[in-house]
C-alpha cells in the first residue's frame, strides 16, 4: 500500500531530475520504432513489415522471456534474435526479468542487469546500448543506476524529444490497440518534421487480435506508411542517440550534478 501511494511521487520527482541532458539540434526530424519485452510477434511480423518498408526498429528484450509464454503470448527465440540481428535491428536491455526497477534495491538492480548483459553478450556478441523501463516506471535511484549503464533509457511518457531532453528518459508515443488513433500519430509526424525532433515510437506484440498494448499488422503498416511519406529518416535509438550527441548542449558524465528537466514537448493539440 506504501509502495502504491509512494510511486507517483517516485516518478514525478524522477522524471523532473535529469541524468544525462542534453540538447536536440537536429538538422531534420527522426523517427525510430520500438519493441518492449520483446512478443514472438513483434520479431517476426513487427519485424517484417517494417523490412519491407526499408525501415530498422529497437527491440527491447527481457531475457527471461525467450522461448516462454506471457499472458497466453510467445515469446522471442534466440533464433528470433539472430534474425533480428541479421536484418539490421537494434537489440536493446529491458531488465532480465521485466522488473519494476524502482522496487529493487542497488543489489538487486545489479545483479539484474549482469544476468541480461551476460545474456545479450551471448545472443549479440556485446552489451546493449539502448534500455526501456519495465511498465515506463522509474524512480531517481534507478535513474541514477541505468542512465551511468546506457547511452540511452526510453520511456513511455508522451512526447517529441526535441529541445532540451534527459537521455535517462526519452519521451515516446504508443502504437497501442487500447487507444490508436492513426490521424493523432499523424500529428506527432508532423510535429517532429517542422520541429526537427525525434519522435520515438513504442509498441508490444503485433497480432490480429492484440492486448491493448500491442497492435495489428494493419496499424503499423499505417504507421510506417504516414512515417515514409513524411520523409522522415528512420534510425535506431541507438543510432538517434548518436545523432543527438553529436550535436550536444554540455558535456554530460555519470558524475556531473542534476539539473532539472525540461518538461515534455508535445508539439501537436490532442
Amino acid at each position: 500500500m506504501l509502495d502504491l501511494i509512494a510511486r507517483p511521487f517516485r516518478q514525478r520527482l524522477a522524471a523532473f531530475v535529469a541524468v544525462r541532458p542534453v540538447r536536440v539540434d537536429l538538422p531534420h526530424g527522426l523517427v525510430s520504432f520500438s519493441f518492449d519485452d520483446v512478443a514472438a510477434s513483434a520479431a517476426r511480423q513487427g519485424a517484417s513489415i517494417l523490412d519491407r518498408f526499408g525501415m530498422s526498429a529497437t527491440f527491447y528484450v527481457s531475457g527471461a522471456r525467450e522461448g516462454t509464454q506471457c499472458d497466453g503470448r510467445a515469446q522471442h527465440t534466440a533464433a528470433d534474435i539472430a534474425a533480428l540481428l541479421a536484418t539490421g535491428h537494434e537489440i536493446g536491455c529491458h531488465t532480465w526479468a521485466h522488473a519494476e526497477t524502482p522496487r529493487l534495491d542497488d543489489a538487486a538492480r545489479a545483479a539484474d542487469h549482469a544476468r541480461n548483459g551476460e545474456w545479450l553478450r551471448e545472443r549479440t556478441g556485446n552489451a546493449a546500448d539502448s534500455f526501456a523501463w519495465p511498465y515506463g516506471r522509474i524512480g531517481p535511484a534507478a535513474k541514477r543506476f541505468y542512465g551511468e549503464r546506457f547511452a540511452s533509457c526510453r520511456g513511455v511518457q508522451p512526447g517529441l524529444n526535441v529541445g532540451r531532453i534527459d537521455l535517462a528518459h526519452l519521451r515516446a508515443v504508443g502504437i497501442e490497440r487500447r487507444n490508436f488513433d492513426a490521424a493523432r500519430i499523424g500529428r506527432w509526424i508532423e510535429a517532429a518534421r517542422r520541429r526537427r525532433g525525434w519522435l520515438i515510437l513504442f509498441g508490444h506484440e503485433v497480432e490480429t487480435d492484440p492486448s491493448p498494448w500491442g497492435c495489428t499488422p494493419e496499424a503499423l503498416t499505417e504507421v510506417a506508411t504516414l512515417v515514409r511519406d513524411s520523409g522522415l529518416e528512420v534510425v535506431t535509438v541507438r543510432e538517434g542517440v548518436k545523432r543527438v550527441k553529436a550535436r550536444r548542449w554540455w558535456p554530460t558524465t555519470p558524475g556531473d550534478t542534476l539539473v532539472r528537466a525540461a518538461p515534455p514537448h508535445t508539439g501537436i493539440s490532442a
